[in-house]
């Protein structure tokens, strides 16, 4: 069941916004994960950017991957002073995704508000672990289960643009340096967030120019 606001009557004026988002877990399972860091930018139709949310959590070392940590660039010292407790920021963000709800899904004769997200790998991990990690605490996701995914955009692209050198893979930092995206501090929740999101205008860009010669 949608867990957004309810509404009475459409909202057609209402900005359409889309939360970016980018989780840093410190573990590799996904049916308990341990989310150390969660970033996300919210951009408007125009893809500027009207606000953004960033939080370190509190985890215990012994259930987390060393090698996954020094990946993540965990800095303990950093964590102790910043980190929060994770219900803490699991509001806090549930909150940020509310303020930013414009996307109307229909249940049952009535229509929500609910936020919808943007991730590389979005419908196979971000979306699916925030919604496991929300779910064990008891609380409601007021998201659309259909995150965007720009790993699935950029298969696309290659697909259709054919290009005859390609990008190795559609990894993020693979897809940043093939179109010449700066990736400082790659591996942390905020600066993944922000590659991404260029990486979405780049993509747009690029798809609606060869849409644009296709008809011509």
């Amino acid at each position: 069941m949608p867990t957004g606001t309810p509404r009475t009557e459409p909202n057609a004026a209402a900005e359409p916004i889309t939360i970016f988002v980018d989780l840093a877990c410190g573990n590799f399972g996904r049916e308990r994960p341990l989310i150390i860091q969660l970033a996300a930018i919210a951009v408007d139709r125009d893809l500027h950017e009207v606000d953004q949310f960033e939080a370190l959590l509190r985890f215990n070392e012994r259930f987390a991957s060393r090698r996954l940590l020094t990946r993540r660039r965990y800095d303990r010292d950093r964590w102790q002073a910043e980190a929060r407790d994770k219900r803490d920021v699991a509001l806090a963000f549930r909150r940020f995704l509310r303020r930013h709800a414009t996307h109307a899904v229909a249940h049952e004769g009535r229509v929500f508000q609910v936020a919808r997200l943007a991730a590389h790998n979005g419908a196979e991990f971000d979306g699916p672990v925030l919604r496991t990690w929300y779910e064990r605490m008891g609380l409601s996701l007021p998201a659309s289960r259909r995150v965007l995914c720009t790993l699935q955009l950029a298969e696309w692209f290659v697909l259709i643009s054919r290009q005859h050198s390609p990008p190795a893979d559609v990894k993020l930092a693979t897809l940043c340096q093939y179109f010449g995206i700066p990736l400082t501090d790659h591996h942390t929740a905020l600066a993944n967030v922000r590659a991404t999101l260029e990486l979405f205008r780049v993509l747009s860009r690029e798809l609606r120019g060869q849409a644009a010669d296709a008809a011509a």
